[in-house]
């Protein structure tokens, strides 16, 4: 990007900017300049560049011609908060400022927009309208003096919104910085700004200059000529209304269902409001596994076509919860949404146009689910979990240093291939049998997986969990093994064995100590079967044990879903974003801690319900 010199009064200053994506030019030739001091609001149809626009000015996009000047001290805050749901919020304002985390400032920023007493709580627990406050004090805590925020208020309800445009306002009334909006909504516009400026076809159409006083009431005849004015530049023809929109009786809330739904598909745009509104959904994505692959774009639950009518009730156990459809264009999710509302869910749709419709939006979607390597990278991050590259574990087996290599995987993708020597114990499962395959509190020991995000995991697990030895991970796994041109290991050679007393004994102190500081709740199975018969709200009873175990006795109407599997790809199990998720385990209750500590992390609304199998299986024979 060029950093041409501009004028000191300019927070912006834009000049021929050209952006393509392939074939198609999204940017052209713009030019912009915005004052220190000044508050532009950009309005302009879906897809016409705005949010490309924004990108570049945030220094997200670098593919551009042209010349770009943008104040080094920026803000961004986006239509979805994008809070990391394992960090608590203050944690959440201070992420990517360098140094150490400075939780003063971050509580400076955060009773700046309102939420002095929310830093220590989780994400989960905040309302749409508090996430969107906590990303504002993301960006207020950099002391900006340029604000970009794009669409920051559109997934919020009437209400919501309006007590946030009046924050907005309160902030750049305090602060004076420079402030760019993205919005498609004429009234906020005409509420906040002192220019509009109209997009089209990748270029400034339009411009507007208000000069009314603030606060402004959108009921002035001449407020509504300029609203006239920027609808038609919009390309919508209307008659002379106005008032600001009152909050309706159907706001969309958490446990709400809605009435059955009567068109088969919805457009991607509405999707997307859909995955940010925090209500109940639940998406399947009915390619075949090898177009799934690791899950790419939206990391939801993968039912190919030819298994949902038999399978659904597994993934989404209440039929009244909204249900998306994805397909790849080809047409079945239609076909599939259909028959299913033939048989009672008449909630279901299907994704118009399917992913090539939804990833044509352009960057930054959110996702389903978050998937497993940027949560576990966030986590070695934040955590500064040891690695080991696999040219040094080979130096230290040649050395003949104590060192164990723990492979948390299946163990059938451990019998495919792994490390040689290693050990299968899948991640949910560590500190349960961890004394019985380090003995020793000498021994150097590695995890490892396929690839990174088991192994950074469950070699945290470990050290959240207390063990007394040193702990790393295995760089890049058996991946990282093969590149380095070393042979992998084939067959089931050396797997866990049955859980002794002493092992047992330990895993209690690690449990205790994972769980000190998740407070997850420990429910009882009436409860448990009280939450899972409430027609309001999805509950999933997920047995974390071994399929072995399952196998050999399990509470009724519970799925089988070992945890180390859970960590790493919930959206293969948890089907419904916003549900409540029970955790069943015998009384140790140490894969049910070690999974929630975390699911929790990644946003899930977890419970705990330990079961004494082996108490009940005597009693029956009894």
């Amino acid at each position: 990007m060029s950093q041409p010199a501009a004028p000191h009064d300019l927070a912006i200053r834009v000049r021929g900017l050209v952006r393509r994506f392939d074939e198609r030019t999204v940017i052209k030739g713009l030019d912009l300049d915005i004052r220190r001091g000044e508050f532009v609001a950009l309005l302009g149809a879906s897809g016409c560049g705005k949010s490309t626009l924004l990108r570049i000015l945030a220094d997200l996009d670098h593919d551009i011609k042209g010349d770009v000047f943008v104040s080094p001290r920026r803000g961004v805050a986006f239509q979805a908060p994008r809070l990391f749901p394992w960090k608590r919020v203050w944690a959440n304002v201070v992420v990517g400022l360098p140094g150490r985390r400075d939780r003063a400032r971050a509580d400076a920023a955060l009773a700046e927009v309102g939420l002095g007493a929310r830093g220590d709580a989780w994400p989960k627990d905040l309302s749409g309208g508090e996430a969107q406050r906590a990303s504002l004090a993301r960006a207020l805590v950099r002391n900006p003096d340029l604000l970009l925020l794009d669409e920051p208020f559109g997934s919020l309800d009437a209400l919501t919104r309006l007590k946030a445009q009046a924050l907005v306002a309160d902030l750049w009334q305090r602060h004076r910085q420079a402030v760019l909006l993205v919005t498609h909504d004429v009234e906020e516009a005409l509420l906040l700004a002192d220019r509009i400026l109209v997009m089209r076809d990748g270029s400034i159409a339009h411009e507007a200059i208000l000069d009314w006083p603030r606060p402004r009431a959108l009921g002035d005849p001449a407020l509504d000529r300029l609203r006239r004015q920027l609808l038609s530049w919009l390309g919508v023809d209307v008659p002379a209304v106005s008032a600001p929109p009152s909050p309706s009786a159907d706001a969309p809330t958490r446990n709400k269902d809605r009435s059955p739904m009567s068109a088969p598909t919805i457009d991607a745009q509405t999707f997307r409001s859909w995955i940010e509104d925090g209500e109940e959904l639940a998406v399947l994505d009915l390619r075949d596994a090898a177009a799934f692959g690791k899950g790419e774009p939206l990391y939801a639950t993968n039912l190919p076509a030819d298994r949902v009518e038999a399978e659904i009730g597994r993934h989404i156990p209440r039929h009244a919860v909204r249900t998306v459809l994805v397909d790849d264009r080809s047409g079945i999710a239609v076909e599939i949404a259909e028959k299913l509302a033939r048989a009672g869910r008449s909630h279901v749709v299907a994704l118009a146009g399917g992913v090539p419709a939804w990833l044509a939006l352009g960057e930054g979607l959110p996702t389903f689910d978050t998937p497993g390597v940027v949560f576990s990278l966030a986590i070695r991050d934040e955590r500064g979990t040891p690695v080991v590259s696999a040219a040094e574990l080979k130096q230290w087996r040649d050395a003949g240093k104590d060192v164990v290599v723990l492979d948390t995987r299946t163990v059938e993708e451990f019998t495919r291939d792994h490390v040689p020597g290693a050990i299968s114990v899948p991640g949910a499962e560590l500190l349960l049998r961890f004394t019985d395959l380090v003995p020793s509190p000498e021994t150097q020991v590695l995890v490892s997986c396929a690839g990174l995000p088991r192994a950074i995991i469950g070699a945290q697990t470990l050290i959240d969990g207390g063990v007394p030895n040193k702990v790393a991970y295995l760089d890049d796994g058996t991946a990282g093994w093969r590149k380095a041109g070393l042979a992998l290991e084939t067959g089931a050679t050396r797997l866990y064995g049955p859980v002794s007393e002493a092992a047992r004994r330990a895993a209690e102190s690690f449990t205790a100590r994972i769980a000190a500081e998740d407070a997850i709740p420990e429910i009882d199975e009436a409860t448990a079967r009280a939450w899972r018969n409430d027609e309001g709200r999805t509950t999933y009873w997920l047995d974390v044990r071994t399929p072995e175990e399952f196998e050999a006795s399990h509470l009724p109407g519970s799925i089988s879903s070992e945890g180390g599997q859970l960590l790493g790809v919930s959206y293969r199990t948890i089907a419904v974003r916003g549900a409540r998720v029970v955790l069943i385990d015998e009384p140790t209750g140490t894969r049910a801690a070690t999974t929630a500590h975390w699911l929790k992390r990644r946003g899930f609304e977890i419970a705990i319900l330990k079961h004494d199998f082996a108490g009940s299986k005597l009693a029956a024979v009894a």
